[in-house]
């Protein structure tokens, strides 16, 4: 990273400045992540397993596919995995 100390030697600039580029990492790095996982749901309209948990195997609800069209999950699976990351503190 730049050191930015030399061309903003106020704190508070260089603050907000650092900010705004941490902040616009963490979108790029978002954006990343949900077009991997829209090339996964399109794999997975290909392979027929489109609308299946991975995790119990019985089908998404049309709900909640409308919802989160990149679901893998099923709302119980889901609600059991986000139950062990609180458990976890992740």
């Amino acid at each position: 990273m730049t050191d930015f100390r030399a061309h903003f030697p106020d704190p508070l600039e260089r603050a907000s400045i650092e900010s705004d580029i941490s902040f616009a990492f963490r979108i790029k790095g978002r954006k990343s992540i949900l077009i991997r996982k829209i090339k996964d749901a399109l794999t997975r309209l290909e392979d027929g397993t489109f609308g299946i948990c991975d995790e119990c195997g019985e089908d998404i609800p049309e709900g909640r596919l409308e919802a989160r069209l990149v679901a893998t999950l099923c709302i119980k699976c889901k609600e059991q995995q986000e139950y062990e990351e609180k458990i976890r503190g992740l």
